[in-house]
């Protein structure tokens, strides 16, 4: 639903338009138009546009993601399809390249937990592989997020997850092993 507002005084033309964003729009941010580092969202959100006499534009209000992706890329390599979860927001507050992003995106694979458990070749458990949920926390500046990951895996018993993640306490380990996940 648009609204707009026209004021013509001896200024100029002020227009402010407020927008309910439905899923049927799509959110498309390209952070690097060089290397192909994209995220594509269907959400739902309020927002006011603002473009003033002096054409100052501004935007205000908050978009929150029902569903969507990024595709993270690394020196012009696209590694993988990210999937964006649900209830991650993007928020302005009057400048629209001063966007705040608060948003995670998981991407899904399966692997053998064994390399962390090079002593017990025994047990069946470490051999088998289990899913592998990689989460990228995406967060403060839209344009220049501070990117952070975290690595789960949901059906794998307690003991297998707290051996993991001890070995990937750091953030150097952890970062290692998310990018041999995600390129392998």
């Amino acid at each position: 639903t648009k609204n707009q507002e026209k004021k013509k005084g001896s200024s100029g033309l002020d227009i402010k338009m407020n927008i309910s964003a439905t899923e049927d729009a799509i959110v498309k941010v390209i952070f690097d138009k060089t290397v192909g580092d994209e995220l594509t969202a269907y959400g739902n959100g309020n927002l006011e546009l603002r473009i003033p006499p002096s054409g100052d534009f501004s935007i205000r209000g908050q978009y929150e993601v029902t569903k969507g992706n990024y595709l993270f890329t690394m020196k012009n390599v696209p590694l993988v399809p990210f999937d964006l979860a649900r209830g991650g927001t993007i928020s302005w507050n009057g400048d629209p390249y001063d966007a705040q992003i608060h948003m995670d995106a998981v991407y899904t694979t399966t692997t053998s937990v064994e390399p962390f458990f090079p002593t017990d070749s025994t047990n069946q458990a470490y051999h088998r592989s289990y899913p592998v949920n990689v989460i990228m926390h995406l967060d403060n500046q839209l344009m220049n997020p501070e990117v952070s990951f975290d690595i789960e895996l949901p059906t794998a018993d307690q003991n297998i997850q707290e051996t993991v993640r001890s070995y990937t306490q750091t953030d150097l380990e952890r970062n290692k092993q998310v990018l041999s996940l995600m390129v392998l």
